[in-house]
């Protein structure tokens, strides 16, 4: 999944984007983990992508890591276990919200 913002809407009338959105999500699967946690990992942080949120479906946490001098670093969440999106704050995910009704 992507975000992009509102004042950035008109990277949406291409059919390829010129630009790196504001954020992705990208949920990690068994099969999936080296690719989303290496390969894109570096290609989005070489694009420029702001802000890249990795949703570990097996794990069952979300890791938010945002871009600085070319490299991600991870920020923790907030006191409440909240997750805000930097680049749009009014994105805010609750983790705990996301997997109370998985069975572990």
């Amino acid at each position: 999944m992507i975000a992009i913002r509102a004042d950035r809407r008109v990277l949406l009338e291409t059919h390829h984007l010129p630009d790196p959105p504001d954020i992705a999500l990208e949920v990690i699967s068994l099969h999936s983990r080296r690719f989303d946690e290496v390969t894109k990992f570096n290609l989005d942080a070489a694009s420029g992508m702001p802000e890249f949120w990795l949703a570990d479906s097996v794990r069952y946490g979300i890791r938010r890591l945002t871009l600085s001098d070319g490299s991600y670093y991870e920020i923790p969440p907030e006191a409440d276990g909240r997750i805000r999106c930097v680049v749009a704050p009014d994105l805010i995910l609750d983790p705990a919200e996301r997997f109370d009704n998985v069975i572990h």
